[in-house]
C-alpha cells in the first residue's frame, strides 16, 4: 500500500495542536458556573474528536436548562476560559506534527479539516506559522455533519478537485479515522493519547509520533 497522495488532509485538535485539555478545562469551568460539574475524564469522553456542534448538543441534552443558550452564545461564553488556559499558546503546539505538515506541503496541498470554528482555525494556522503551507481550512461552519460523518473530508476533496482515494488524512481520534475511511480516504492515526492501536483498527497506519511518517 502506498502512502503517497495528491492531497494531505489534517485534523487540528490533538493532531497538530494539543488543545483538548485546554478546551476541556475551559468547558468544565464554564459549566461549573451553572452548577454542573464534570470530571476531566468525563469531559474528554465528550469532546475527544467531536465537533463543537456535537459537543453543544451533548451539553444541552445532558443539562436541559442550557437549551435556552444557543451554540454561538455558549461558544462565546467559553472563549474567555479558553484564553485563560491556553496561555502561553505556544505550549499547545505538537512540533513534530507541525514539522510533518510543513514537509509534506512541498509534496502536495495540505488542508486542515476541523470541528472547530474558522476563527479558531485561523489562529491555529498563525500560531503554527503555517500560512504559506496550509492551502485552506474548513471549520464547523463549512459542512453539515461532524465526524464520524465524512462530510468535512469530502468537502475538502471537492474543493481541491482531488478524488477521495488520492487523499491521505492525519487523525488522532477513532471517530476522525472513521470519518476519513467513510470518505473513501486513506488515514494515518496518531496515537499520542494512549488510546491503543486496537481503537485504530481501520486506520492504514498507526504512529506514536508523526516524525516517524515517511
Amino acid at each position: 500500500m502506498s502512502l503517497t497522495a495528491r492531497a494531505f488532509l489534517w485534523d487540528l485538535d490533538g493532531t497538530l495542536l494539543e488543545t483538548q485539555d485546554v478546551w476541556g478545562a475551559a468547558m468544565r469551568e464554564y459549566l461549573s458556573g451553572f452548577g454542573f460539574h464534570l470530571s476531566p475524564e468525563e469531559m474528554l469522553r465528550i469532546i475527544f474528536g467531536r465537533s463543537w456542534l456535537d459537543i453543544y448538543t451533548n451539553f444541552v441534552t445532558r443539562f436541559p436548562s442550557l437549551a435556552s443558550i444557543d451554540a454561538d452564545t455558549m461558544s462565546a461564553g467559553i472563549r474567555p476560559f479558553y484564553e485563560k488556559y491556553r496561555n502561553p499558546p505556544e505550549h499547545m503546539l505538537i512540533p513534530s506534527s507541525v514539522a510533518c505538515l510543513k514537509r509534506l506541503s512541498a509534496v502536495a496541498p495540505c488542508v486542515i479539516v476541523s470541528g472547530s470554528s474558522r476563527s479558531v482555525l485561523q489562529e491555529a494556522v498563525e500560531l503554527m506559522k503555517a500560512e504559506a503551507e496550509v492551502a485552506f481550512f474548513l471549520g464547523v461552519e463549512d459542512y453539515a455533519r461532524g465526524k464520524p460523518f465524512p462530510d468535512g473530508y469530502l468537502a475538502a476533496a471537492e474543493k481541491l478537485g482531488v478524488p477521495p482515494a488520492d487523499c491521505l488524512v492525519f487523525e488522532d481520534a477513532p471517530v476522525g479515522v472513521l470519518a476519513a475511511k467513510r470518505a473513501g480516504m486513506r488515514c494515518v492515526a496518531l496515537d499520542n493519547h494512549g488510546v491503543g492501536p486496537e481503537a485504530f483498527h481501520n486506520a492504514d497506519l498507526v504512529l506514536p509520533d508523526l516524525s516517524l511518517f515517511r
